[in-house]
């Protein structure tokens, strides 16, 4: 879970993967990492912040993920599906081709 509690206050379910090398070898995490839910605080009612906050918080884990040496971030289909912002706004492309379960974030 990672929590960013600037206003307003986001929350993401990620899970970190692991290259099928380190799998072997009990983790690591240079695979990808997945966003398997987005919050952002229920009380924020602006559309436009809700957006600037889901994008903040998807581009820092792109941050985290990369500085640790991950192969990306990732965010699934039914997830993206509960966001506010556009594809671009958030930079999401589908990750394997139209209509696959991923889209691979670039913030």
């Amino acid at each position: 879970v990672y929590a960013c509690l600037t206003s307003p206050a986001t929350m993401t379910l990620l899970e970190r993967g692991c290259n099928e090398e380190e799998g072997k070898n009990g983790g690591g995490l240079s695979g990808w990492w997945s966003v398997l839910g987005l919050t952002v605080n229920p009380t924020e009612r602006v559309a436009g912040t809700i957006v600037a906050a889901e994008a903040a918080a998807l581009s820092e884990l792109c941050r985290i993920v990369l500085a640790g040496g991950g192969e990306g971030l990732r965010v699934e289909t039914s997830v993206k599906a509960t966001l506010a912002g556009s594809d671009g706004a958030l930079g999401l492309t589908p990750l394997d081709g139209e209509g696959g379960a991923w889209h691979r974030c670039d913030l």
